[in-house]
Order: C-alpha cells, then structure tokens, then sequence
C-alpha cells in the first residue's frame, strides 16, 4: 500500500541527523522514517484495554492508514503486509510481518533548509500482539525481508449491531412479558455472537444485549406503563464487567 508525503517544516530530528557527520545522512533520515512509522502502526493496534482479535484483522488495520512522519522533503511510502497468524487472545499472541519502504527525494539546500540526497531504505518488523495486556502488548522486532511478496489481508467483518438497534429492541420489547421477552429479542438479533439477558424488578423489564467480543451492550427497558425506551449502544468501559441490566438497575457511578 502506497503513500505520499508533500514538503513541510525542517525538523529536528532531520537537522540531527545531517549535522552529526553521519556517512550517509539521507539514509540515516530515511531509516528513521521508517522506525517510526513502525512505532505508531504498534501504537494504534494496541490501544488502551486491548481485546483478542484474529492476525488477519490486526494485519489489515495495520497496514490501512499508517500514521506518516511530517519531512522537510518529499517522502513516498509503500507499507506491506507480508504474513500474519494467530489470534491476540493466544497466550503466543498474533504475529504480523510487515515491510516499510521509505524513499526520500532529492532536494537542494537553501538558506533555511538543509538538503537532502535521494535515498531508499527497505526494512521489516515482526510485531507480535497480546490482546489481553493492560501493558506490553506489543512485542517488535525487526527481521530480515527476504524475498517475500506482499499480502492483502481479508478479515471477516468484525460483529456489531445493525444500525435499527433500538428499532428492533423497542419492537421486541413492546408488549414482552418477562417469560417471553428473551425469546422475542433473540428473534429480532438471531446471530450467535449476542448474548441476551433479561431481568424485571419493581415493575420495570430491562434487557441487554451484548456482543462480549467487542465489548458493546445496548439496553433497553419497558416501564410499567407499557412505554418502551431504547438506550443505543454503547462501549463498556472499566468497571463495568459485563452487559446486563444491572447497567440499568445498579450502574456505576464514576466521577
């Protein structure tokens, strides 16, 4: 996958590179280019409170929009995927081998800038995930590139829920009885990946229904006027360990 970078400021990080009686400075610059890219796909696929997720998907969210280093000359990037296996959740992680290629243009010196010779540089990195650490969970090395072809990861879609959520939870909800409203919520979310729950107190029915993978629970509760209201989706965060309706009943208050 290819990407190109346009002229902007002189940075620091250059102008180290050139003073410091490097043999190649432009080289020594576009290695650097190429660290660091690498350095920020790690950081974006292992974000806070990482859940497992399969190599393929880790693969194709690392290679779909790199983070590029502002340069003081132009810059192209190519970034591939060249292999990947595994699943973040496994206590050996998921593997994803990719490859940066960093060619740096050519560009005259001026009163304000430094100059640049043309330089290419071609590296690869073994970046092994652990879905299930708070910390370390990312684990980089750098590899020999070898003569291996890119490849294009094709991930199955991730589950989530379907935009008419709280259409379909009011729908299921309207009328339900607490013997019957697992049933009616399971029929309007048939897919195997949600779990429902259900429980009814002082009058009030409240399910939830979550996707546990993902971490997203909707609610939704039919008061004891037979009124329905439909809370959406949202993201579980920290201290709340699963979706059910003690979300409704008992949530956590955080301040």
């Amino acid at each position: 996958m290819r990407f190109a970078l346009g002229t902007s400021v002189v940075s620091a990080v250059a102008l180290a590179l050139l003073l410091g009686g490097c043999t190649d400075p432009s080289e020594g610059y576009a290695r650097d280019l190429a660290d660091r890219v690498v350095v920020g796909i790690g950081d974006d696929i292992t974000p806070a409170y990482p859940r497992p997720l399969e190599a393929d998907y880790l693969a194709a969210w690392a290679i779909r929009d790199p983070r590029l280093p502002h340069s003081e000359t132009q810059v192209d990037y190519n970034v591939d995927a060249l292999s990947w296996k595994g699943n973040s959740g496994d206590a050996a992680g998921a593997e994803i081998d990719l490859r940066v290629r960093v060619h740096v243009h050519a560009k005259a010196a001026t009163f304000s800038s430094a100059g640049f010779d043309e330089a290419t540089v071609v590296r690869c990195w073994r970046l092994t995930v652990f879905g299930l650490h708070d910390y370390d969970s990312l684990k980089l090395d750098e590899i020999d590139c070898g003569d291996r072809p890119a490849a294009v990861p094709s991930p199955t879609p991730l589950p989530d829920f379907p935009e008419d959520v709280e259409a379909r939870l009011t729908e299921a909800l309207s009328g339900a009885s607490a013997a019957n409203v697992d049933e009616r919520v399971r029929a309007a979310f048939p897919e195997d990946y949600y779990a429902i729950e259900s429980d009814e107190q002082q009058g009030e029915l409240v399910v939830a229904i979550g996707i546990p993978s993902e971490l997203l629970c909707a609610v939704a509760v039919q008061h004891p006027d037979g009124s329905v209201r439909s809370y959406g989706v949202e993201t579980l965060q920290a201290g709340e360990s699963s979706c059910s309706p003690d979300l409704y009943f008992h949530p956590v208050v955080t301040h």
